[in-house]
């Protein structure tokens, strides 16, 4: 072969190497780069008009051509990664704020579950009656009903007993999960600011204080705003956490706009009615003489 075949074979492979180039950062993948900043944007365009130079130049370095592409699309990549992440990220924070008086409202709504059972059944048992169901197949059906829950789980065994399988099931000791517990819930406090808690908006005469609590959730709605100006969460989120927290104020206000009832009348009622049935006790003298409390 002699040199001049050579110099064109050579000459072919770069030519291959420069069309990959820009079949790459002209594909899907690369050509809208619209999510990516100008200076990557620029550079990307600028390696793309030198590899088409480059086909009827030979004096243009493809090896240096190669490793500026290979370098772009790694920082297009790289760019787009921490784009998703900031994202996920402004979601996490968004959902850990939001989520406290979300569970509120669940909560509530776990403990109305009997109550709304209940009408349930009244009002098939009605509706059974005027199809002309049977009585049996009337009280079959309300049987199905005896089960009805949405939210709540099974009966929980005491705190620390569920501490204590969960630490033999890890193969860790109490003392060790327990501390864990407290770092996560560290954690919890650092990221967001939970809702008003009822019991520490008690006034002198016993009532619950709901101008207070009132004005700690109109407090709340505002820091959203300057959220919103910083980027932190979008109008929509901030729309969607307004609607939160007046249905959280709603559902703890109920029974009207009287708040006579208030928590310590509550919490003596609820007192009263667990000694009347109380659950067993799975307590014993030195159970958790090993936890460091």
């Amino acid at each position: 072969m002699d040199h001049s075949t050579t110099v064109s074979a050579s000459l072919r492979k770069d030519d291959t190497i420069v069309s990959n180039i820009i079949s790459l950062l002209t594909s899907d993948r690369y050509e809208d780069t619209d999510d990516v900043c100008s200076e990557t944007k620029a550079s990307k365009e600028g390696i793309i008009a030198r590899a088409r130079l480059a086909l009827s130049d030979a004096t243009i370095d493809r090896d240096d051509l190669y490793h500026q592409s290979t370098m772009l699309t790694r920082m297009i990549d790289l760019e787009r990664r921490a784009t998703t992440m900031a994202e996920s990220l402004q979601r996490y924070r968004y959902l850990a704020d939001v989520g406290d008086w979300a569970a509120g409202i669940v909560n509530i709504a776990k403990s109305a579950e009997t109550v709304a059972k209940n009408n349930h059944q009244v009002q098939l048992q009605t509706h059974l009656k005027a199809t002309g169901s049977s009585a049996d197949d009337a009280a079959k059906m309300i049987q199905k009903l005896n089960n009805w829950l949405v939210l709540k789980g099974t009966q929980a065994t005491d705190c620390w007993d569920r501490i204590q399988h969960l630490a033999a099931s890890l193969g860790i000791s109490r003392q060790k999960l327990i501390d864990a517990i407290r770092l996560y819930s560290d954690r919890n406090k650092a990221v967001h600011d939970p809702p008003p808690i009822i019991e520490k908006n008690i006034k002198d005469d016993g009532k619950i204080d709901w101008v207070s609590i009132r004005k700690k959730c109109e407090e709340k709605k505002t820091s959203l705003e300057a959220d919103v100006l910083a980027g932190r969460i979008t109008e929509e989120q901030r729309d969607q956490f307004h609607i939160l927290i007046d249905e959280w104020f709603r559902l703890h206000l109920r029974g009207g706009d009287d708040p006579s009832k208030d928590a310590v009348k509550k919490r003596d009622v609820d007192k009263a009615r667990r000694l009347l049935n109380p659950f067993p006790s799975f307590y014993w003298d030195g159970k958790w003489d090993d936890i460091d409390f």
